[in-house]
């Protein structure tokens, strides 16, 4: 990649350069493309916390090279563009949305759409992972390559994974549904919604109505119960 060393700041800042990053842009001695790779993922771990905090329209190119201590030229070796980097994050991040693919046939149902859809997280992680896909799902600007790419490496990604682990619990007796596809979309609406359209508290919103855990597990038994064989 290109200028890999140069970890100078954007003289429009004063911010200290990531130091994970800049460690790895000096390390000597190891195999280049090692090297690459975990920039590349350092980079993407990075540019994600500037996108939660000024949404996509407000992080700039100029912003990411600043907050991780790297030329923009090194930046653009990586990604060509700010879109190119959205699409690395999205499908970085993916896992934020479903724990698949995995195998939780060992345990109960509720407990392994639980564990699926990433239900059983503290509330410091689920509020995390929540402003991660609120970013990707709600504050991302209506446009038709980013609605294609979400779609694509998002959406459809994540409803295939679904429809896969469905179909194979239905084959195993433990599912029961005359429409594996809808049944997917159900759960992935369900997740979008407590997740990203449901925050965790809201000013002047009966506590009964927030999306904790006890919450996050009494939709879990609900659904559950509808999915379980009669």
């Amino acid at each position: 990649m290109n200028d890999r060393n140069d970890t100078s700041l954007s003289p429009q800042t004063s911010k200290p350069a990531n130091r994970k990053i800049v460690s790895i842009c000096n390390r000597r001695g190891r195999p280049r493309i090692n090297d690459d790779c975990e920039l590349k993922s350092a980079i993407i771990d990075a540019a994600l916390r500037i996108f939660v905090d000024h949404q996509y329209a407000g992080t700039t190119m100029d912003l990411v090279a600043s907050h991780c201590g790297i030329s923009k030229r090194t930046l653009y070796g990586y990604f060509p563009s700010k879109t190119s980097l959205f699409k690395e994050m999205i499908d970085t991040h993916r896992t934020a949305i479903i724990a698949l693919p995995g195998n939780y046939d060992h345990l109960p149902l509720e407990e392994a759409l639980m564990e699926i859809c990433r239900f059983n997280q503290t509330e410091e992680e689920f509020a995390r992972q929540n402003a991660i896909l609120r970013v990707f799902f709600m504050e991302t600007p209506a446009t038709e390559e980013l609605d294609e790419m979400i779609t694509e490496h998002g959406g459809v990604n994540t409803h295939t994974l679904l429809t896969d682990w469905i179909t194979d619990q239905v084959e195993k007796g433990r599912i029961e549904t005359d429409d594996v596809s809808a049944a997917a979309k159900i759960l992935i609406d369900m997740m979008i919604a407590v997740r990203v359209a449901m925050p965790l508290t809201c000013p002047g919103v009966p506590e009964s109505f927030s999306n904790d855990l006890k919450y996050r597990k009494t939709l879990m038994k609900v659904i559950a119960r509808g999915l379980s064989p009669r």
